[in-house]
């Protein structure tokens, strides 16, 4: 993809590339400008775009017999057009009308050239370990280094090349080259893609930083130059509360094995993005993130890891940050918190922490992967306790994940081989949902996302779909306890809601509207018991960058429903509130509306909203009803507040007049008022 920014700021995308009839590999790897048309180096070939025209021109398919061939870089010198391939250099007469003939370029050498450079009125490139200049057609080896080189990079003084750890910053002396400085980017922890020294100063493409910046005689101490965002457009997890967003980096593979990612985390605090950098805390894989139940600055992040015995705080546990600061961190040696039970080996360590979450008494349970005792309890006092599941799940479901507790102190986790878990501590009880036709009847027995809405309904997604358990209060007295499709009509034909597709994520907003992530399709919007889709995002309808979602979180507050993809974040305003405890003092807005205006909004003051059935009404000053809403089932679709489009019970658009709002709590013992000018 290619974006345009003209001197005015204006973005013009140019999608191509992306959507050029070629099955293979679409990167776009270097971009130079000659004669006012860039030549963009493709994986398969070499792209023109004409800047005059504002459209693009030819493709040159430069391998032999015009075929593809991966452009690593082009650079244009003394009107010749020199290509690094890998398959060797390509080079031909720049001014050429007819460069869409292979025959008209001619191919040196062999290997992979990744890069290519003008430097001091010579030509430059780089294979393997090895830098060279090229002389009449020849190459000539300038230094052969210690580690494969990545690119070059020139400016007026200095030719830069970088290998993954290591910059080297060389400058001529009577034409022989001679080492300048050497950086090592080892302290700081990062692997660099590109580097360049210019006016003194080092710049640093890097992975995990954006671009470092470095005065020469400070060298090593940087300025991280990004925008302002997450550390990373991988993101695993993310919560939010209160307009307070957290997103962590780690993760694990499909049978649950530690990644071991050394990764920081990003927190928005609604205002900016705080990054804290892995050194900051020396905890590996962070894979949750759950906030304090009486602390939105508070978050206790899971870390999913595995170590030596002599790098305990690797080895995985539990990370506590307040403030953006870390304030504790329990492991298997000093907490409730245990190491998983193979010890074939002793000095791996791997304290595996999938979920967490708060009960309404403060204390947080914590799904503990690969253990007897899998459910782990820290106690509002401070009280460790655990859990023995091994009557209904071997080694903690072989990988546990999200975690959640219901109003009647219910824990339920889901598991990658034994289904949900489900426990109640002051009865005992503990049972697991499973494919078994009478205890779960599930799709399949790898369960990637629970949570529990207002009716007391368990929604379940699953490797293989998506079920829906009812009345989940009776699931340890029931003698039938059995999950279910949730079947919709689609051109009236009964399907179930999602079919088989991958469930990742399951959110539940504040007016019990249901999203769903699906591994490759997106997101679906449902109302309350997902009869009825409310809207899908993907990538060719919204800015998702991918249609994989990971993880899906809501800010009840605010309404934002966040989705994190594997190629980042997207954040949506879905208008929703969260609904009030009692009727507050109300109002409408925009108002006085015009036609301008095709929506009114009426909520509570002050960032209060309407209780949950509140019904509305609309009259017109002759004291006849124009509009009712939330007077049945699905119709509270913006949660504690009302969204009117300005028409009448007709479905027609109303005229221009005052209308008074009538609105009365579920119990009919609260009652407020207020009047709506419509200018049309």
């Amino acid at each position: 993809l290619i974006e345009i920014i003209d001197k005015n700021g204006n973005i013009s995308l140019l999608k191509d590339i992306e959507n050029f009839n070629y099955t293979g590999d679409k990167s776009i790897n270097d971009i130079v400008e000659y004669n006012n048309k860039l030549y963009i180096s493709t994986s398969f070939a070499i792209v023109v775009y004409d800047l005059s025209k504002q459209q693009f021109g030819d493709t040159f398919f430069i391998g032999d017999e015009s075929t593809e061939v991966l452009i690593n870089k082009i650079k244009i010198f003394d009107n010749k057009i020199y290509a690094a391939t890998e398959n060797g250099i390509y080079v031909a007469d720049a001014d050429n009308l007819n460069l869409i003939d292979f025959n008209n370029w001619t191919h040196y050498f062999t290997g992979n050239f990744v890069s290519i450079e003008v430097f001091n009125n010579q030509i430059y490139t780089i294979k393997d370990k090895t830098l060279y200049r090229l002389e009449n057609n020849l190459l000539v080896t300038v230094k052969t280094y210690s580690q494969s080189l990545l690119s070059l990079k020139s400016s007026t003084d200095y030719l830069t090349i970088s290998t993954l750890r290591i910059i080297y910053i060389n400058k001529t002396d009577n034409s022989q080259y001679t080492s300048y400085t050497t950086v090592s980017t080892n302290p700081y922890y990062f692997s660099t893609n590109t580097a360049l020294f210019d006016n003194n100063t080092l710049y640093i493409a890097t992975t995990e930083y954006g671009i470092l910046k470095s005065e020469f005689e400070t060298i090593g101490d940087f300025t991280e130059i990004h925008p302002d965002g997450p550390l990373s457009n991988s993101p695993f997890s993310i919560s939010v509360k209160d307009a307070n967003l957290w997103v962590v980096y780690g993760g694990y593979s499909t049978s649950y094995n530690p990644s071991n990612g050394k990764y920081g985390v990003s927190h928005f605090n609604a205002n900016n993005w705080v990054n804290i950098p892995y050194s900051n805390f020396n905890v590996k894989n962070l894979v949750n993130v759950t906030f304090d139940i009486n602390n939105s600055n508070k978050v206790y992040i899971s870390s999913y890891a595995a170590s030596s015995p002599t790098d305990v705080t690797n080895t995985g546990g539990m990370l506590i940050m307040e403030n953006d600061e870390m304030t504790d961190f329990w492991n298997y040696s000093n907490s409730g918190l245990e190491n998983l039970i193979y010890t074939a080996n002793p000095n791996y360590i791997s304290t595996r922490i999938g979920g967490s979450a708060f009960d309404s008494q403060g204390n947080l349970w914590i799904a503990n992967s690969w253990v007897n005792e899998p459910i782990k309890k820290y106690s509002s006092n401070g009280v460790w306790s655990s859990f023995d599941m091994t009557s209904i799940a071997s080694y903690g479901g072989y990988g546990l994940n999200e975690l959640i507790v219901d109003s009647f102190n219910n824990v339920w986790i889901g598991s990658r081989q034994d289904g949900v878990l489900v426990f109640n501590e002051s009865s005992n009880n503990k049972t697991a949902l499973t494919t078994d036709s009478y205890l779960g009847a599930l799709p399949s027995l790898n369960v990637r996302t629970i949570q529990m809405d207002a009716s007391n309904r368990l929604w379940i997604g699953t490797y293989g779909g998506l079920v829906v358990l009812y009345n989940a209060i009776n699931v340890f007295s029931s003698s039938s306890v059995i999950a279910e499709s949730v079947i919709i009509l689609e051109d009236n034909v009964a399907q179930k809601l999602l079919g088989d597709a991958v469930i990742n994520s399951i959110a539940i907003d504040g007016a019990d509207n249901k999203w769903f992530g699906t591994d490759s399709g997106g997101v679906l919007q449902t109302n309350p018991d997902g009869s009825t889709t409310l809207q899908t995002f993907n990538t060719d309808n919204s800015p998702l960058p991918s249609d994989k979602i990971l993880k899906i979180a809501v800010d009840k507050n605010s309404g934002k429903v966040y989705f994190a993809t594997d190629k980042g974040i997207v954040a949506y305003n879905s208008n929703v509130a969260t609904y009030g405890d009692e009727l507050p003092e109300v109002y409408a807005y925009p108002n006085p509306s015009t036609k301008n205006n095709s929506l009114i909004t009426i909520d509570g003051r002050n960032g209060a909203h309407l209780p949950n059935k509140t019904n509305v009404k609309i009259l017109d000053t002759a004291g006849n009803l124009v509009y009712e809403t939330n007077v049945k089932e699905g119709e509270e679709l913006y949660g504690g507040k009302v969204v009117w489009d300005k028409t009448n019970l007709a479905g027609k658009k109303v005229a221009s007049g005052v209308y008074i709002v009538l609105l009365t709590s579920n119990e009919s013992s609260e009652t407020a008022i207020t009047k709506i000018a419509i200018i049309n």
